[in-house]
């Protein structure tokens, strides 16, 4: 679609000050009052719709200072004279886009006609095949011809097949002289590259040394073993945070005020270390699940542990928990 159709916003004034600052005060030296400046909010919002910062919002109130400054009314754009310019320029672009349209079955009319004197060409020529085919056949059933076997087509027929034939023995041939050893490497597993996941920058990073060269992948070290649960859970984080639950509704898209997104509540994990002193309120927690030396079950972060009561929990349906898995715990603490 060449224009498509913006869905209408209510525009407030002041989010729209200072785009509208911007073109008409200081490029073009107007100042805009302030019942002017709401009703420039409200025509760009149901004009415009979510894309009131675009490029379109931005020439139409270029337009809107060109007209104003060539009737020459003044530095104050005041709402009376607002109202008399949206409108002139509103009619400008509804005669636009009729025109357009015109255009546009012009040219499918034509398009059509074209078609229909070429679907007519070909018809006549049809036709005129026919006839000829069906005299041919006429003379053919009076004058009845025997068909001989040419011997030089037959011979050019028989060459173009042995050329085929030696085509395809060639091409076998390179086949057969292909070394697989060229197109495949083996690579030593001391030749890997040591990667680790980078919880601040979220991404994979390639370990190396004091000279500046990676470390070549060996054994894994007691290391490597208490990173190996901290990394997981990082990666387990950062992948639930990506959720859409999880990320705070903007008010200036249209999604945001949609049905289906209402009954959506923006959620946020809180870090064990947070919950002191906040008895009685309610928290989502997100860690490893495991169970301490008493035999206590416990969710650990990678701030601090805290002890589960799962007599009152409520599980959901056709799942099990075991120690080392990474669970969601919405609770009170108490």
């Amino acid at each position: 679609m060449e224009n498509p159709i913006h869905l209408p916003i209510k525009l407030q004034s002041s989010t729209f000050r200072p785009i509208a600052y911007r073109v008409l005060s200081k490029k073009h030296g107007l100042n805009i009052q302030s019942a002017a400046l709401s009703k420039l909010a409200d025509f760009v919002g149901m004009k415009f719709g979510n894309e009131w910062r675009g490029p379109k919002s931005q020439q139409f109130l270029e337009q809107v200072a060109k007209l104003w400054k060539e009737q020459n009314r003044g530095l104050f754009i005041d709402g009376t004279g607002i109202e008399s310019v949206i409108e002139e320029i509103n009619n400008e672009l509804v005669a636009q886009s009729k025109q357009r349209q015109q255009q546009q079955q012009q040219q499918q009319q034509q398009q059509q006609s074209n078609g229909n004197s070429i679907r007519r060409n070909t018809e006549k020529s049809l036709e005129s095949l026919v006839i000829a085919t069906r005299n041919d056949t006429l003379s053919d059933e009076t004058n009845p011809i025997k068909i001989h076997e040419d011997p030089q087509n037959s011979q050019n027929y028989n060459a173009d097949e042995n050329s085929q034939t030696n085509e395809d023995e060639k091409i076998v041939s390179t086949l057969t002289k292909l070394d697989w050893r060229s197109f495949f490497k083996i690579i030593n597993y001391q030749e890997n590259k040591i990667f680790r996941y980078n919880n601040i920058r979220k991404q994979f990073d390639s370990v190396k040394n004091t000279n500046g060269e990676s470390f070549i992948l060996n054994l894994p070290t007691v290391k490597d073993n208490i990173e190996l649960f901290t990394t997981r859970y990082y990666l387990q984080r950062d992948r639930l945070l990506r959720n859409d639950l999880f990320h705070p509704l903007s008010y200036g898209s249209i999604s945001s005020v949609t049905d289906s997104n209402k009954n959506l509540k923006h959620q946020v994990i809180t870090s064990i270390k947070n919950l002191l002193g906040r008895h009685g309120q309610r928290f989502l927690l997100f860690g490893l699940l495991t169970k301490n030396s008493s035999g206590l079950w416990q969710l650990q972060d990678e701030t601090d542990t805290i002890i589960l009561q799962l007599d009152q929990c409520i599980f959901p349906n056709n799942s099990y928990f075991i120690p080392g898995s990474f669970v969601l715990c919405d609770d009170q603490n108490l």
